[in-house]
């Protein structure tokens, strides 16, 4: 699904020609963002409240964000 977006942000109406190496770096930082955003997910107990559910969700969506920023 997350390869679907980048496939599309990258090439509909894309700008710049299409340049294969933009699109390998996209999907390979996405790819890394995923993972480690599903591996904090797998980390940490099953969620059974909501406090618990979005102190989960913020994490895994920090470490999506600083694979993100940092990659």
């Amino acid at each position: 699904m997350a390869w679907a977006g980048a496939l599309v942000q990258t090439l509909w109406r894309s700008r710049p020609p299409f340049e294969g190496k933009r699109l390998v770096f996209n999907l390979a930082t996405l790819t890394l963002s995923v993972g480690a955003a599903h591996g904090v997910r797998h980390l940490l107990p099953v969620p059974h409240t909501s406090l618990q559910f979005m102190s989960l969700s913020l994490a895994a969506g920090t470490a999506y964000f600083l694979v993100n920023t940092v990659a």
